[in-house]
């Protein structure tokens, strides 16, 4: 028997292995958090063992009940949520009792927007408008700079250290994702 925190704690230590990003990490934490608190103060449960398929399901009814996350309303979302849309609807259920109600429980997956790129017009008209007469304009040109000849992001750009940078190769050490 192991308590819902410890669970937590393995799953946590299980998706730092998979190199989530931080904001992944987070999110996943305080939501499995959040769920933690309801089975204790709802459902007097510490027990990973004797959580069921129905306390998931109250659990998703709760917090869409109580507001914390938002509902699908999007058509064609609702039109593919529904059991018929399923591949395996239809198929015969075991009639053994599994311990892992999660199993069949499918994850959402969200739809990604393409990223807008600007043309080479647009980048000179934006270097153009940047003054290198003063300090943090320089860091901002050079920021600009970098983004776009590297491809790298901006948090991994923000976490730049001049221990980082290898002047006379020219190198500058990214820590990614």
């Amino acid at each position: 028997m192991k308590s819902i925190q410890i669970k937590i704690e393995e799953f946590m230590i299980y998706s730092q292995s998979k190199n989530l990003s931080r904001k992944t990490m987070m999110s996943y934490e305080q939501t499995l958090k959040l769920f933690c608190k309801y089975l204790l103060e709802e459902k007097s449960l510490e027990d990973v063992a004797k959580v069921t398929e129905k306390d998931i399901r109250e659990y998703i009814i709760y917090t869409r009940d109580s507001g914390k996350y938002t509902i699908v309303t999007k058509k064609e979302t609702l039109k593919n949520n529904t059991p018929e849309a399923r591949d395996d609807y239809g198929t015969k259920v075991s009639l053994i009792p599994v311990n892992n109600y999660t199993r069949n429980i499918n994850q959402i997956k969200t739809e990604r927007k393409p990223k807008k790129f600007i043309t080479d017009e647009q980048f000179s008209e934006l270097l153009r408008h940047i003054d290198t007469t003063k300090f943090h304009e320089v860091r901002d040109f050079v920021c600009v700079q970098l983004l776009l000849d590297s491809g790298m992001s901006i948090s991994e750009c923000l976490e730049i250290k001049v221990q980082n940078i290898d002047i006379n190769s020219g190198i500058i050490m990214v820590c990614g994702k």
